[in-house]
């Protein structure tokens, strides 16, 4: 391996860190702030505490998200671990990618609709299980983030069949 890869690998898995750290503190933060929202009376704390959710959720979790699938995918491809030669790297690409559309796809919408919701200071009469909702998906969306974390860790599973060597599967054809 060169000297360039190997510089290009350290800052892939730095960038796929920092990524993760951005998903994982953004979304704690996210997290903590619906639930502070959630708890003062109606007015400007309330909706101060839901704008600064939604716009963490535009400026921390959407690059974060994108920057972990992205260096994910880049460091599966150009790592000595190949993209689909362990089945732990599959596992570990896969569930990040869901992780990460979760988060735009569902998480990041609904709680932009209940900052205009606190905003027009028109909630509707199931807001607090639809806060109770919202909290749940980002404990869950945490839980998840630690659980693929670990799968790159640990990297419990062995090789898929791209990944034995030559002589291994041409013997137990």
């Amino acid at each position: 391996m060169t000297k360039a890869r190997k510089a290009l690998l350290r800052v892939l898995v730095v960038s796929h860190l920092v990524g993760l750290a951005l998903l994982f503190g953004g979304t704690a933060a996210v997290v903590v702030l619906i639930h502070a929202g959630e708890q003062v009376a109606m007015g400007a704390h309330r909706s101060f505490a839901f704008e600064v959710s939604a716009r963490l959720q535009d400026i921390v979790l959407l690059p974060g998200s994108l920057a972990l699938v992205a260096s994910g995918l880049l460091l599966s491809l150009l790592g000595p671990w190949g993209l689909v030669k362990h089945r732990w790297m599959v596992a570990k690409l896969v569930g990040t990618a869901i992780l990460a559309m979760h988060g735009q796809v569902q998480y990041r919408p609904m709680t932009h609709l209940l900052l205009e919701w606190v905003r027009m200071d028109a909630l509707p009469a199931d807001w607090p299980d639809l806060v109770f909702h919202l909290q749940r998906l980002g404990v869950i969306q945490l839980v998840a983030l630690v659980a693929v974390s670990a799968v790159g860790v640990v990297k419990p599973w062995g090789r898929t069949r791209f990944g034995l060597p030559p002589a291994t599967s041409a013997a137990s054809e």
